[in-house]
């Protein structure tokens, strides 16, 4: 059984990044307040895009649920990792809205533009908190359902993201 993946905040980096995990076939959950946004990713799928023919695809295979809906994760299996990718003001709401729904063993990663461990921790406790910067990317959403990257990955040299300590 793969684990279960939930993004809050699906927009441009949550999107991009819960839509490559889901494209790589892993459970992924996207969850976002914009209703048009979490509509039109339901009826066509969330389209990708970027400076290459290679970043350009539709993801049909994301579960995408508004903020209203979320109560629902209530009767299935547990969410093992949680990445918040709001703005940094909505991290302890968003953080509360998940938790209930974490595996014993879950976690929650902060996908953020910046630090925000300590008010995540502040909510699921510092042993279910991990932080990543992601570097190196630019992405934006620039209408419901499309996200693109607007700068070129860098090879064998890119590294986007940084996890843990």
């Amino acid at each position: 059984m793969s684990e279960r993946i939930a993004i809050v905040g699906a927009g441009a980096l949550g999107g991009y990044v819960g839509g490559y995990l889901a494209q790589a076939g892993h459970d992924v959950t996207l969850i976002d307040p914009w209703p048009e946004h979490v509509e039109t990713i339901r009826r066509h799928g969330l389209s990708l895009d970027g400076v290459t023919e290679s970043e350009r695809f539709v993801v049909t295979r994301a579960r995408t649920m508004h903020l209203t809906e979320v109560q629902s994760l209530a009767n299935e299996a547990p969410i093992d990792i949680a990445f918040v990718s709001v703005k940094s003001y909505d991290t302890v709401w968003a953080c509360a809205l998940i938790e209930p729904h974490l595996a014993p063993g879950g976690f929650v990663v902060s996908l953020q533009n910046c630090l925000n461990e300590e008010r995540i921790a502040g909510v699921v406790g510092w042993g279910r908190t991990v932080g990543m910067v992601a570097s190196l990317i630019s992405v934006d959403l620039h209408e419901p359902g499309r996200i693109r990257r607007t700068v070129a990955k860098g090879g064998e040299r890119h590294t986007v993201f940084r996890v843990g300590e």
